[in-house]
């Protein structure tokens, strides 16, 4: 079985996306669901207190009243109560949980992710869930989760316990002020602590994601053949083609000394005449699609191609078009650069020689 070394390519993401399977973090969910419920209950802290105070004193007001009378005012008025405050907070939570999942992956829609699958069902496959490191990821979060929250609240007795060893000498005045301050530092630290753990997370999920999603070369060039007989792909490469030709695109190329590919998905074009250019020059790059058709119009203008993944890659994601090379690529591009004139001068030259045995950044 071939290795897995290739990042998805934007129909193998569209098509987990298509089947529910997406970069998405449980912690984001919970961070944001948890700051938002104490931020309600913070800003409606005087009209609960006040809510509760009137719901306990209540009986006082009811003991000349028939009891089945007072009963049933007093199970009206708390119900009214429990809806009052309860529902503001559900209702912001469900908002809550929703914007956070849409922000994360977007509005989806996927049949395919709640249909149930048979081999999901399987003891064998259950039993190494267990042991499956994003599984083992989970467990360790909710142990840290427990040990923080544990830890935020023993910090905060140890630092209030003088004040809280003095209640009985102040009074009930003091009790409720002391516990607001206290509940207002627990939840602004958890808050941090939890963010934290939710960014976190969040990177994890995506590395994980895209690290399951992995193709072999094999997949890479099939997916590229199947793309080949699809009429809309089809379609979309005629259109490249006409602005391509009549861009500047076959010119950039043309004008290349050579192009490095990272063998399907990337291609780099790069200009170099010393009594021009101080440095190496980027003309032109391209992913993809548009990579195979920078290969292509150096193969037809006889321009030398080299492939060598990370030095492609490393042009890509540093270099811009009509710029020098950055500094850190100099040495690299040497070699490829001298390794092209031997092309020129000796086309039998010894494969050993060959740049792409040398770039390992």
């Amino acid at each position: 079985m071939s290795e897995k070394t290739e990042q998805p390519t934007p129909k193998k993401l569209r098509d987990a996306r298509k089947d529910g399977q997406v970069a998405q973090s449980k912690e984001v969910v919970s961070a944001a669901t948890l700051i938002t419920i104490c931020s309600v209950i913070m800003a409606t802290a005087d009209n609960i207190v006040s809510t509760l105070q009137e719901i306990m004193l209540l009986p006082n007001r009811l003991y000349n009243q028939p009891f089945a009378k007072a009963l049933e005012i007093m199970t009206s008025a708390s119900l009214d109560a429990l809806f009052a405050l309860v529902m503001p907070i559900i209702a912001v939570t469900f908002i809550t949980g929703i914007a956070a999942n849409v922000i994360q992956v977007g509005p989806m829609m996927s049949a395919k992710s709640i249909t149930p699958e048979l081999n999901k069902i399987s003891p064998i496959s259950g039993f190494k869930k267990i042991f499956a490191v994003k599984n083992l990821v989970e467990f360790l979060k909710s142990v840290l989760k427990i040990a923080l929250l544990s830890a935020l609240i023993y910090i905060s007795m140890i630092k209030y316990l003088p004040d809280l060893l003095n209640l009985s000498n102040c009074g009930k005045s003091c009790v409720f002020p002391l516990l607001g301050i206290m509940l207002k530092e627990l939840i602004a630290y958890t808050a941090v602590a939890f963010i934290v753990i939710a960014a976190f997370d969040y990177f994890f999920q995506k590395s994980q994601h895209i690290k399951q999603l992995k193709m072999s070369m094999e997949e890479v060039k099939k997916e590229y053949k199947e793309s080949e007989g699809d009429p809309q792909i089809k379609g979309q490469r005629k259109q490249l083609h006409k602005e391509l030709l009549n861009g500047p695109a076959p010119e950039k190329v043309k004008k290349s000394s050579v192009i490095i590919a990272n063998p399907t998905h990337v291609a780099i074009g790069l200009y170099y005449d010393k009594e021009e250019t101080p440095l190496p020059l980027l003309t032109i790059k391209g992913t993809d699609m548009f990579a195979q058709d920078i290969k292509k119009m150096a193969r037809d203008a006889g321009i030398p191609i080299l492939e060598n993944r990370p030095l492609a890659r490393g042009l890509l994601a540093a270099a811009e078009e009509n710029q020098y090379i950055p500094p850190e690529f100099i040495e690299p591009v040497a070699e490829v650069l001298l390794w092209v004139q031997g092309l020129a001068d000796e086309p039998e030259e010894d494969p050993s020689l060959d740049p792409k045995n040398h770039y390992h950044p």
